[in-house]
């Protein structure tokens, strides 16, 4: 009896651990993950959820995460980063995942984090040369 308790609680636990798993690799996850790297000034490991190359213009993508930390810093800081809706496309491959970032200042703004599906796992679409 006690055995058969025992791999009940054993089976359990480890389907928690693999949905939480799959949850982690979710777009909304990612999303709310990558902004929180950049906020906490975290630019590799930002840069390590996108699509971007190990080739990038690593200066320039430098530059732009340094004058994205320069606002951040004048709100304040990021107080909060909240999802508000995620899109998944009919086939799987792609999402929108729209974010409030919510400043110390009290201030927020509302983003759009683009999201495909690429070898197996979600990443952000990121294009350093889109205005």
């Amino acid at each position: 009896m006690y055995m058969k308790h025992l791999l009940h609680i054993v089976i359990l636990t480890a389907a928690l651990l693999l949905a939480g798993c799959a949850a982690d690799r979710s777009p909304r996850t990612l999303a709310k993950h990558f902004y929180k790297s950049i906020a906490n000034q975290e630019f590799d490991k930002a840069l390590s959820y996108t699509t971007l190359a190990e080739d990038i213009d690593i200066e320039l993508y430098h530059a732009i995460m340094n004058k994205v930390s320069t606002s951040i810093d004048a709100k304040g800081g990021v107080k909060k980063i909240e999802v508000v809706d995620e899109q998944i496309a009919e086939d799987g491959t792609s999402a929108v995942v729209a974010l409030t970032i919510t400043y110390a200042d009290g201030s927020t703004d509302k983003e759009y984090c683009d999201v495909i599906f690429k070898d197996d796992k979600w990443v952000v679409d990121v294009d350093l040369y889109a205005k």
